[in-house]
């Protein structure tokens, strides 16, 4: 899984009543309430990691609930200039395994050694 946002900002260059007004938005977006509204009318997963022991939603969205061990475990992923390159070789044999042009062992042989190659990783770690 990965992790996300909104990315909620405010325009450096806007008039200080517009800031403040769109300080108060965001801090209601992102406001518990606001995040439990979000979850039970509309399915959206909350950022805050409280509202997935929250009695409500537990009872009307068990699977939303349900989501917080995985939350809790994830991890940014790694750092890397070849992000795209890597994502499109995993795509690419992930496919490939799926539609049964190629055993599951050997797309991810051939995506560890494309992987190896896009970052300079050998066979033995070594660079």
């Amino acid at each position: 899984g990965t992790l996300g946002g909104w990315q909620l900002a405010v325009n450096a260059h806007v008039s200080p009543a517009r800031r403040k007004a769109a300080a108060r938005l965001i801090a209601h977006l992102t406001s518990p309430e606001a995040n439990r509204v979000l979850a039970l009318h509309y399915a959206r997963n909350p950022p805050r990691l409280a509202l997935y022991d929250d009695p409500e939603l537990k009872r009307e969205e068990p699977f939303i609930a349900s989501l917080k061990e995985a939350l809790v475990r994830a991890r940014p992923r790694p750092v890397t200039p070849y992000y795209l390159l890597i994502a499109d070789v995993l795509q690419s044999e992930f496919s490939a395994a799926v539609a049964g042009i190629r055993s599951p062992e050997e797309s991810l042989s051939r995506a560890q050694k494309q992987v190896d190659h896009l970052t300079g990783e050998t066979v033995e770690g070594v660079r």
